[in-house]
């Protein structure tokens, strides 16, 4: 038996074709649109790949053009440090020099007549004196204005020996005066 089919309404037909036709030009032109699209997000990402790799070899040169001289800058700031250190060595042996000036001027200036100094000793802020005085009362008095000094505390007779007619001694004492 052979069958046969009529169509009873061909305008069915047409409408189904007419349909099938527009989904596969709508799902081309989506897929065409798709590819663009990703053709151009990757073609923007491309760009700032490139931008951004433009950068990093701009960063790179600076970088190596400024070595050199960051090294230089190393030298210098070691150099300033040396020289601020040289510095504050020669201050302190100005200071040092003052304070020793000063110091011998008091005690020239505080010497008592018949005693005589033959070692004085600084050390940080203490003095240490031997000498020789005429007699004992000489000495006593050479203490009383040690112990008047502006510069000078603490003046104690650590030792006395009496040798050839005259009194040697040790005196200790404390600087008042910081030296700065």
């Amino acid at each position: 038996m052979n069958h046969v089919s009529i169509n009873l309404m061909p305008w069915r037909e047409a409408e189904d074709r007419r349909r099938a036709r527009c989904f596969w030009v709508q799902v081309a032109l989506c897929a065409g649109l798709a590819f663009l699209l990703a053709g151009g997000v990757a073609a923007f990402f491309r760009h700032e790949v490139g931008i951004a790799q433009q950068r990093q070899r701009h960063i790179e040169a600076a970088i190596e053009a400024l070595e050199p001289q960051l090294n230089q800058l190393r030298r210098l700031r070691q150099q300033v440090t040396a020289r601020e250190a040289r510095l504050m060595e020669w201050r302190q042996e100005l200071q040092t020099r003052r304070l020793r000036v000063e110091l011998f001027n008091e005690l020239a200036a505080s010497i008592e007549p018949g005693v005589r100094y033959q070692v004085a000793t600084v050390r940080g802020q203490s003095v240490e004196l031997r000498g020789d005085s005429v007699d004992s009362a000489a000495l006593d008095r050479q203490l009383q204005r040690l112990e008047l000094s502006d510069i000078f505390e603490r003046a104690e007779l650590t030792g006395v020996v009496a040798r050839g007619g005259r009194q040697h001694f040790t005196l200790s004492m404390s600087l008042t005066m910081s030296g700065d």
